[in-house]
């Protein structure tokens, strides 16, 4: 399993810029990455997987929590 950081390394450059430096991705970013990496047919190896999204939320790397 990767970690967010080997995660975010593998996104094309455009997808990289989206993701604020300094504070935490909302969920539905990281969703919204992920649904158009499918759609656009990119390799699988930018998509992340099910057990990966969940370890990024528990482990705080991710907001998934409404402000």
């Amino acid at each position: 399993m990767r970690s967010f950081d080997e995660w975010v390394n593998s996104l094309p450059g455009e997808a990289k810029e989206m993701i604020p430096l300094n504070e935490k991705p909302h969920l539905n970013l990281i969703n919204y990455l992920w649904v158009n990496n499918i759609l656009s047919g990119k390799e699988s190896s930018s998509i992340p997987t099910v057990e990966e999204l969940l370890s990024w939320i528990t482990n705080e790397k991710i907001e998934a929590k409404r402000g």
